[in-house]
């Protein structure tokens, strides 16, 4: 039923797109890991500043290893926010980003990622999960401008 991969999450689409990254929003159910998930509602749900710290000294390794840099007996709770949208983004987007930028270029040398940026909120049913659309003729067409051939004759045609 339908056309396209749409498996890709929201955050990974606006990357895709060439949305920066301190404007992309991402999200819990986002994260493909069940243990990154389980810790990012942890941190959340921290009730005091004993129980946070309690937390990121025990999940220390994950948290540095998602790029936060601060010391895990030195988040408050008012800094939490930081603490998980580091953990976040760095789980759906920085940690996969060269292979995220070698599908963009794979993308680009076919004409989608131009039609992607171009016309974000049309191409994302064909690419995000939960959106899936029937694709047809007509929209393929308006995707696709001008292709271009190599010279009659040649083999490479």
């Amino acid at each position: 039923d339908g056309s396209g991969f749409p498996y890709i999450a929201p955050p990974i689409y606006a990357y895709l797109c060439d949305a920066e990254l301190s404007t992309i929003k991402v999200t819990v159910e986002d994260i493909p890991e069940f243990q990154v998930r389980a810790l990012i509602e942890e941190i959340q749900s921290a009730s005091d500043q004993r129980n946070l710290t309690e937390i990121c000294v025990r999940e220390t390794d994950t948290i540095i290893e998602s790029g936060y840099t601060l010391p895990m007996t030195s988040v408050t709770m008012t800094g939490k926010e930081e603490l998980v949208n580091t953990l976040m983004l760095h789980h759906t987007l920085l940690r996969n980003k060269a292979e995220l930028d070698q599908l963009k270029s794979g993308l680009s040398c076919l004409g989608v990622l131009n039609a992607m940026c171009q016309n974000p909120a049309v191409m994302e049913p064909f690419f995000v999960a939960g959106k899936r659309q029937k694709l047809n003729a007509d929209q393929m067409k308006a995707f696709v401008k001008k292709i271009y051939f190599s010279e009659v004759g040649c083999t490479e045609r």
